[in-house]
């Protein structure tokens, strides 16, 4: 059509330039920092907001590189997440905002908790800490200076033979989740996958998820998410997440597995069998968070974060990031976290952990 026309009139140059067909696919394959970058004029917005409705989009990668064992976030109640720094004896926050990515000290653990791993919000003063290599939790006190609150486990795995990976906070007890095949063990072992301490003193109560392949068993659990009532833990090697109820004031009696989310009757635990890329299913499901009446999960193996109702409709998937060297279908998938419109998550491999951050509107989670 242009050739048509000598010299080319301002208004097929216009028309095309500021076409919603053309413009769309071009912003969106492009890795802008921020949104407002397609703010050049009203069709480039237009455009903008058009392609992007309903879709989840991936923004950037922190610029810095994290121990392997790194995995698990914790939204900041202000915004932006905490990381636990493996080796750094630290956590670790990173917040996005107009500016660009602002990466800060949190807690300076000051060698009392050399190996963290996975944090939880008591309040807004306190948490808790994995210690990895001590297979512990701890209880932290973060004011104007970093101070060790008086509670913490023993060696959970020298003690009972239960290795912590991920906490959360239920009301006023800790969820503590992890390796937990403690059978044989000098002490009988925890043949469970979660055990219920005490928020403030770290006082074993009791234990849930039977460790198993069973419908209500677990087999490692690797991640939990409290939402309101429902505690939802990733058990990745059985390829599936198990629902628990915790009522009101809960106690071993009333405590009741609910469901299981994504068919995994194909596979035998602890065998080489993959887990499935069907919709709904998973193959190493190893984040898992609740945001907006909706529950996202990420797969390590399956390369992908899912969206699902809450009682394990799939809605939608989006593959991992696909970045230089990293190995065809994208990078594994360590833990997620939900901050407001950014969807953050971590990508393990053998040496080494990035993190990454996608930005959704209000449709994507509608």
């Amino acid at each position: 059509m242009l050739a048509e026309h000598d010299p080319v009139p301002v208004w097929a140059v216009t028309g095309i330039f500021t076409s919603v067909d053309l413009v769309g696919p071009l912003l969106a394959s492009l890795l802008l920092k921020h949104s407002y970058t397609a703010s050049v004029c009203t069709a480039w917005r237009a455009a903008w907001a058009e392609r992007m409705r309903g879709t989840l989009r991936y923004v950037e990668q922190v610029p810095r590189q994290y121990s392997r064992y790194v995995t698990h976030l914790t939204a900041r109640p202000q915004g932006g997440v905490i990381l636990p720094h493996y080796g750094g004896s630290s956590l670790e926050s990173i917040v996005r905002g107009v500016d660009g990515l602002q990466l800060g000290l949190f807690a300076d653990m000051q060698d009392e908790v050399n190996t963290p791993s996975a944090f939880a919000f008591l309040d807004d003063k306190r948490g808790w800490v994995v210690d990895h290599d001590e297979n512990s939790i701890v209880k932290i006190r973060v004011s104007d200076d970093f101070d060790l609150a008086e509670a913490a486990s023993d060696d959970l795995w020298g003690f009972w033979g239960f290795k912590p990976l991920d906490i959360a906070i239920a009301g006023d007890h800790l969820l503590v989740g992890g390796d937990g095949e403690g059978r044989g063990h000098v002490n009988g072992g925890i043949n469970a996958g979660v055990i219920v301490f005490g928020a403030e003193n770290a006082g074993m109560s009791y234990t849930f998820g039977e460790h198993g392949t069973g419908p209500d068993q677990v087999g490692i659990v690797t991640s939990l998410c409290v939402h309101g009532e429902d505690v939802f833990v990733a058990d990745t090697y059985n390829h599936r997440i198990q629902v628990y109820h915790l009522p009101p004031r809960f106690t071993e009696e009333t405590t009741r597995h609910v469901r299981c989310v994504g068919d995994s009757s194909h596979v035998e635990y602890g065998s080489s069998i993959p887990g499935s890329s069907a919709a709904g299913a998973f193959n190493e499901p190893i984040g898992v968070a609740v945001a907006r009446g909706h529950l996202i999960v990420s797969e390590r193996e399956g390369k992908r974060i899912q969206v699902l109702t809450l009682e394990g409709g799939p809605l939608r998937a989006v593959g991992s990031p696909r970045l230089g060297g990293s190995v065809p279908g994208g990078i594994k998938l360590g833990g997620i976290c939900v901050d407001g419109s950014h969807l953050w998550v971590t990508g393990p491999d053998e040496s080494k952990t990035t993190v990454h951050i996608y930005e959704f509107d209000d449709e994507f989670l509608a």
